[in-house]
C-alpha cells in the first residue's frame, strides 16, 4: 500500500485532492476487507466444563454423599451448590452461561440413569439457576455472543431461543434490537457476525433498520429505505393475514421497493434483501438475485446459499 502511495505522488499530474480520494478509497476497502475477515471468524462452539456440568447434574440430582451431608437441609446444600457455580462462573458469569446453554441441549443426556423425567428436568432448570443468581438479559447476550456461528445447530438453535425471549417488546409485539445496536455500534468496523445473522433471521425488517442508524449518515437515504421497507413489510402483512390463494401476488410497489433497495451498495441491505426472498420466495426475482451475487460478503453469501438450496 506505502509503495502505491509514493508512485500516485510521484506522478506529476496527480493532484492534491486526488490523493486525498485515494487514501479515501483505501480506507473503505480495508474497513470492507475488515469486516469480511470477521465474516469468517472459525467456529467456535461451546464444550463442557466438567466441573460446572457436574455441579449442576449434582443440584439436579444429589449424590448420596450429599444427601447424606445435607439431609434435611435441602435449601442449605441449594445455596452451597449456587456458591460453587458463582466461584466458577467468571467475571459476569461469562463461563456460566454457555454452560447452562449445553445443559439446557444436553442435560437429559448426562442425566440419564439419575432421575425419571430428564427431559422436563433439563428444560427447567438453566431457568432456575438464572434466576436464582439474578444473571442479567444483558449478561446473557454478552456471553453467548462469541458462539451464535457455532456449527452445533442444537446449541445454535437453544441460544437463538433465548435470545428471542431477551428481544421480544410484549407491549408492542415487536422486537427491540436497541441493545444490540449498542453492541455493533461499538464495534462497527468489525461488527459480531453471529449476532448481526442471528438479527436478520430472527426479524429482517427490525435488523436493517438497526443497521442503517449504526452505518448511514444520510438522512434523505434513510428515509427511502424506511419508506421501501414498510412496503414490503405492508405488503407481506396483507398477504399473510389475507386468503391462502393470494400469497403469491406480491404487489408491483413492494418487489420495485424490494428491487430499490438491492441496488444499494452496502452489504447491510444487500443481506435484508436475500433474508425477504428466503423467507418469502415469492419475491424471488432473476435480476435481483444476480446483483445480489456480486456482494461477496459472506453473510449475503450465505443467505444467498439457503435461497438456492431451499
Amino acid at each position: 500500500m506505502c509503495r502505491a502511495i509514493k508512485i500516485i505522488l510521484n506522478k506529476n499530474h496527480r493532484g492534491w485532492l486526488y490523493f486525498v480520494f485515494i487514501i479515501a478509497f483505501l480506507v473503505e476497502v480495508l474497513i470492507s476487507n475488515i469486516q469480511c475477515i470477521g465474516a469468517q471468524e472459525e467456529d467456535v462452539t461451546i464444550e463442557p466444563n466438567k466441573k460446572i456440568q457436574s455441579i449442576i447434574i449434582d443440584m439436579v440430582s444429589p449424590t448420596k454423599e450429599d444427601k447424606e451431608k445435607f439431609a434435611g437441609r435441602g435449601e442449605e446444600f441449594f445455596k452451597a451448590k449456587l456458591a460453587e457455580l458463582r466461584e466458577l462462573g467468571g467475571k459476569d458469569y461469562e463461563k456460566l452461561i454457555p454452560q447452562l446453554v449445553y445443559y439446557s441441549v444436553y442435560g437429559k443426556e448426562l442425566l440419564k440413569g439419575r432421575v425419571e423425567k430428564p427431559d422436563v428436568v433439563e428444560a427447567m432448570f438453566a431457568g432456575v439457576i438464572i434466576e436464582q443468581l439474578k444473571i442479567s438479559k444483558e449478561q446473557i447476550v454478552n456471553a453467548i455472543l462469541p458462539f451464535l456461528r457455532t456449527k452445533d445447530e442444537h446449541l445454535r438453535k437453544e441460544m437463538y431461543n433465548w435470545l428471542g425471549g431477551y428481544d421480544y417488546n410484549e407491549t408492542t409485539r415487536s422486537r427491540d434490537y436497541s441493545y444490540y445496536q449498542s453492541l455493533i455500534q461499538a464495534k462497527k468496523d468489525n461488527p459480531p457476525q453471529g449476532l448481526i445473522q442471528y438479527m436478520y433471521w430472527r426479524s429482517p425488517q427490525t435488523a436493517l433498520i438497526t443497521l442503517m442508524n449504526i452505518y448511514l449518515q444520510s438522512e434523505e437515504e434513510k428515509e427511502i429505505i424506511t419508506i421501501c421497507k414498510d412496503i414490503i413489510e405492508e405488503d407481506i402483512k396483507n398477504r399473510y393475514y389475507g386468503p391462502m390463494e393470494e400469497k403469491a401476488n406480491i404487489s408491483p410497489e413492494a418487489i420495485s421497493s424490494l428491487n430499490e433497495l438491492s441496488r444499494y451498495k452496502q452489504w447491510w441491505i444487500h443481506l435484508y434483501v436475500a433474508e425477504i426472498i428466503k423467507q418469502h420466495p415469492e419475491f424471488n426475482n432473476p435480476e435481483i438475485i444476480e446483483r445480489l451475487k456480486q456482494d461477496k460478503h459472506p453473510l449475503v453469501q450465505k443467505v444467498l446459499k439457503e435461497v438456492r438450496d431451499k
